[in-house]
């Protein structure tokens, strides 16, 4: 079983060389764009055999002649991406050239991997394009277009202490074989930040010394023997998260290793830090996102404990007629199968605890537009009551039959997971991940089993299975239900 948990790994990869490209190992200059920009607007006069002037391409990008003079000069740098690709737009400049005319600039290339990038790299690459034209491109993708002057004149130092030289992302997304046993541990299952890891770390060139900067989760405790072990780890011992600037040797000078505990303290490097954490925040927000709606996984099912009672359900996503735009979930608590019908997925908010459920994705909203609880209430709801009589409503007769087989079908499979769950084949959590029983004390929050009398280890154990956290969530279980075993209580 361990070998299936630890089997597959996917690994997100975005990696820039800001000395990359035709133009590696070029010196950078204050005068690098300009000397840049003199000579293709020369070859574009050549080209055309007419004279283009500095004046021509301020007055196409709506830039006053000597605020533009000034921008090329980089006497008052623009921090706007936009209007450099703009620029090199007018200039006839291709994608590679572009890429070049940003590096001297001390901007980001453009990426190949960034769906709006590419599309410029591929306008830039086709003869005779306009500014116009590119930019309705970029709409009709769904792009904003080209942004390229805020009609502020202010001086705006450079963003990092030295010159960047790499910017390395990467998302590692493991335990890929967990799906081929989803009832191990149902609870880790979705919970996909016990699985990605992310690692996002930026080079720096100071006169000939190397800085590699980074943040780094550094796990507490012992090795974990797989991910759902690794993962219950976490919870009991949060990684400390660490700011680390090494300098690689130099001349005489040695190597150094810096660890900080806080971003006030990485002094000139605090502002790439702080676009390290927005990097990573911004994927975390995409994966969370992902696991929010269950149009991305087919189908799934799960149980949990909810206000101390044990619910088992199930999502899916109509694909039968999608342009209903609607998903069906089933909740099966206390004997009572529901089925409701909503216009978002709602499948997390069951499944996580309420305050994390919110702190992830904010008060959830409600979608619900119907819910029965038997196949005689969704037949019934085919007819409206009209001051002569019962009429079967508009456009119902598929709907009501769509939603009676998506009762029987999702009634048929909580069923066969309520079946594991008491025979043992399936775990909300699953005590085999602890190799003793002081990793089980500790989860509970028991700093001196010896003292602690208030649960054995057996019900410490069963309350862990149901998906307890604390012992005075099962005191408020056991209070409420006599007992703590699973097959006894479904």
């Amino acid at each position: 079983m361990q070998g299936c948990i630890n089997e597959g790994t996917a690994t997100i990869c975005r990696e820039h060389f800001f000395t990359g490209g035709s133009y590696d190992g070029l010196p950078i200059t204050k005068q690098s764009f300009s000397d840049f920009f003199r000579f293709h607007l020369k070859a574009q006069s050549a080209r055309l055999g007419q004279k283009r002037t500095k004046k021509d391409i301020a007055d196409a990008l709506g830039i006053s002649y000597e605020l533009f003079r000034k921008m090329v000069n980089r006497e008052t740098p623009t921090k706007k991406r936009d209007c450099i690709i703009a620029v090199c737009v007018l200039l006839g400049a291709d994608s590679t050239d572009t890429g070049y005319a940003l590096h001297c600039y001390g901007m980001e290339p453009l990426d190949e991997f960034d769906p709006r990038d590419c599309l410029l790299m591929t306008a830039l690459d086709l003869q005779d394009r306009t500014l116009a034209a590119i930019n309705a491109e970029l709409t009709a993708n769904s792009f904003p277009p080209l942004d390229i002057i805020s009609h502020k004149s202010a001086f705006h130092p450079e963003k990092y202490p030295c010159r960047l030289v790499r910017k390395h992302f990467q998302c590692t997304v493991g335990g890929i074989g967990r799906f081929d046993n989803p009832d191990y541990y149902l609870d880790l299952l979705y919970d996909i930040e016990s699985f990605f890891t992310l690692h996002t770390c930026m080079e720096f060139d100071d006169n000939g010394r190397r800085y590699e900067i980074c943040i780094r989760q550094k796990e507490q405790g012992a090795f974990a023997d797989n991910l759902y072990q690794g993962a219950v780890r976490r919870r009991i011992f949060p990684p400390q998260k660490k700011y680390i600037v090494y300098a690689y040797p130099f001349q005489d000078a040695p190597s150094e290793l810096h660890e900080y505990d806080r971003i006030e303290d990485t002094g000139i490097f605090r502002v790439c830090f702080q676009e390290i954490e927005q990097t990573e925040r911004t994927e975390k927000r995409r994966l969370y996102d992902t696991a929010n709606d269950t149009r991305n996984y087919g189908r799934r099912i799960s149980a949990r404990v909810i206000d101390n009672e044990i619910h088992v359900f199930c999502e899916e996503y109509n694909c039968d007629i999608p342009e209903l735009s609607e998903y069906y979930l089933m909740d099966y608590c206390g004997g009572v199968y529901t089925l409701y019908i909503a216009r978002s997925s709602r499948f997390m908010q069951m499944y996580l605890p309420a305050e994390r459920y919110i702190r992830l994705y904010g008060k959830p909203a409600d979608t619900v537009t119907a819910q029965y609880a038997s196949t005689a209430e969704i037949e019934d709801s085919a007819y409206e009551a009209r001051d002569v009589g019962m009429y079967e409503s508009y456009s119902s007769g598929v709907t009501v039959t769509l939603r009676i087989k998506a009762y029987r079908k999702m009634k048929s499979r909580i069923r066969a997971l309520i079946k594991k769950l008491k025979a043992g084949e399936a775990h909300i959590c699953n005590p085999a991940v602890f190799e003793d029983a002081a990793l089980l004390y500790a989860y509970f929050g028991i700093r001196n089993p010896s003292e602690f009398d208030t649960f054995t280890l057996d019900e410490l154990t069963d309350g862990f299975a149901l998906g307890l956290r604390t012992p005075e969530e099962i005191s408020a279980f056991l209070s409420k239900h006599r007992t703590l075993h699973i097959s006894e209580l479904l």
